[in-house]
């Protein structure tokens, strides 16, 4: 099975992110007139949140989050940090234009930057994992997966649903008892096989399957889901 590479220039920036933050919170200590124990209240929340962020780097390797997960949490965090600092610039600029002293603003952009950064990492990290268990409840219903991109023709991906139908019906793809056609335009199949410079994902239901097709070339059935009492569970998009 062929998927297309993309970089990935978020996730080998986490360790920058991590170091920046810790670096914030110890060099709060020399650039403030307080003493370390002071000083202890106001970098004690950017310590725990540098920790924290260590630790879940640490975890995030062998935590079974693929490459596009890790890239939107990496994100996430520098989104929370991109945003704190603009609240932190506002502060600042507000205290100039009314005269008001900014020293003390020091303790306090930089609890708001690390709490920030952490709490993208972590809220995205628990979305994540929230995303992998449905994927891993989908990956129990799949009949049958392959690939539309070497599949010859001027649709390739209408072609290839029909033949994984028909082999999992057990009949010729022409024979399907519910035909593709009645459930999807397959106009649309050609036209999203001709931006295979863009991500796409395309999910349709008959009446007895579900099926996804993705700009990474795969073509996956899956069994309907059903509810406890057996009954299809149909989604209205």
């Amino acid at each position: 099975m062929q998927y297309r590479s993309r970089p990935l220039p978020w996730r080998d920036s986490f360790p920058i992110l991590i170091g920046l933050t810790a670096l914030a919170s110890l060099a709060y200590v020399p650039l403030d007139s307080g003493t370390v124990v002071s000083n202890l209240p106001e970098i004690a929340v950017p310590l725990a949140a540098s920790t924290a962020l260590v630790v879940f780097s640490l975890r995030l390797r062998d935590g079974g989050f693929d490459a596009d997960q890790v890239e939107s949490i990496v994100k996430a965090g520098w989104i929370g940090a991109l945003v704190s600092a603009s609240i932190g610039a506002w502060w600042v600029a507000l205290h100039l234009f009314r005269g008001a002293p900014i020293g003390g603003l020091n303790d306090k952009i930089l609890t708001l930057t690390s709490c920030a950064v952490a709490a993208g990492v972590f809220i995205e990290g628990h979305n994540a994992r929230q995303r992998r268990s449905r994927a891993a409840a989908d990956r129990q219903r799949v009949l049958g997966e392959t690939t539309w991109t070497g599949t010859p023709g001027p649709n390739p991906i209408l072609v290839t649903i029909a033949e994984q139908l028909g082999e999992i019906d057990g009949v010729d793809p022409v024979e399907l008892d519910s035909p593709i056609y009645d459930h999807v335009d397959p106009d649309v199949f050609e036209c999203l096989a001709a931006h295979d410079d863009s991500q796409w994902q395309l999910r349709f239901q008959t009446d007895d399957y579900e099926v996804r097709v993705s700009s990474y070339g795969t073509v996956t059935v899956y069994e309907r889901a059903r509810t406890a009492d057996g009954e299809l569970v149909v989604s209205v998009r």
